[in-house]
């Protein structure tokens, strides 16, 4: 091998070495996330929370390490021990922090509620706007919740905003000292306050924006499920009444020719009695809307509790 190769061989060496070092400590700083006590590796997890329905988790592609890669065996030991000695948080700060891991949004698997936000407001709110919208099936749940995430977050900006223009407030409070109209003094450090954070109040209006639209979005999905669910149900009520006003129609022939009625034996599956009861029904709302309940009462032609009236 000329010398030129060589050189060229050993740089390349001496890259792959320090690859594989710098490989090796990002695997080792990452076991103890990977690793149950007791129970070996585990694979990291990407998962969004889902109200309704159990969470879907899918694994993240850590790619393949060959075996020399992997921690020895008195580092995988002491990855062990340090996980048994990790039960999680013990103040209370840390406890009130952990309590808001549960809050996801299925939609974009980002937390809803900010550390300082009140998770007992929050479910409140979410439960006045199911309240609201009164959703049936799954697709209309989804759509309600994605409506209050949106609006919950829509109603923080602004306290944002407000937040910013404190924050600017004191930081600018010095500024204009030699202005000696106080109000004048007070519109400058507001404008002053614009031109610094203005990116962020941008940002704010854009964000503002994009939330409206998701939920004019999210609102006219809904409204279209709803109307369609209602309009079914509607139909079905319908073809319903047409089925018992049928019924009563051939009960009533039946009794006319003087013939045993039968719903059966022409595709009805109500049972006598009931298309009787249905027949009072219909006779007892026609003489009220008509204003002949006591003639009709009078005549004997009711039947209330069983028993003509």
């Amino acid at each position: 091998m000329k010398t030129g190769e060589r050189h060229v061989h050993g740089l390349r060496r001496g890259t792959r070495a320090a690859l594989h070092s710098e490989r090796s400590q990002f695997v080792d700083a990452l076991l103890p996330f990977l690793l149950i006590s007791g129970k070996g590796a585990t694979p990291v997890t990407s998962q969004k929370s889902n109200v309704f329905g159990p969470s879907v988790a899918k694994t993240l592609d850590t790619g393949h390490y060959p075996e020399n890669d992997m921690a020895s065996p008195n580092q995988l030991a002491a990855n062990r021990i340090n996980a048994q000695l990790s039960t999680g948080p013990t103040s209370s700060e840390g406890k009130a922090k952990v309590s808001h891991n549960a809050l996801k949004t299925g939609l974009t698997g980002r937390t809803v509620l900010l550390p300082s936000e009140d998770v007992a407001a929050f479910q409140a709110h979410v439960e006045r706007i199911f309240k609201q919208f009164a959703p049936e099936g799954d697709e209309e749940k989804r759509l309600t919740q994605s409506l209050a995430d949106t609006l919950w977050r829509l109603e923080r900006l602004p306290s944002l905003e407000a937040g910013i223009y404190a924050i600017g407030r004191r930081e600018f409070a010095a500024q204009f000292a030699d202005e000696e109209e106080e109000a004048v003094r007070k519109a400058m450090i507001e404008a002053q306050i614009f031109l610094a954070y203005r990116r962020d109040l941008n940002n704010l209006s854009i964000q503002e924006a994009r939330l409206r639209r998701q939920y004019e979005k999210d609102q006219a999905e809904l409204k279209r499920l709803t109307n369609q669910r209602e309009q079914a149900a509607k139909d079905r009520r319908t073809v319903e009444n047409r089925r018992w006003q049928n019924a009563v129609q051939h009960y009533r022939a039946a009794k006319q020719h003087g013939l045993t009625f039968d719903p059966a034996e022409i595709g009805f599956e109500f049972s006598t009695e009931e298309i009787a009861a249905r027949e009072q029904q219909q006779l007892l709302k026609g003489a009220i809307d008509q204003g002949r309940y006591y003639e009709y009462k009078k005549k004997g032609w009711l039947k209330l509790n069983g028993k003509a009236a």
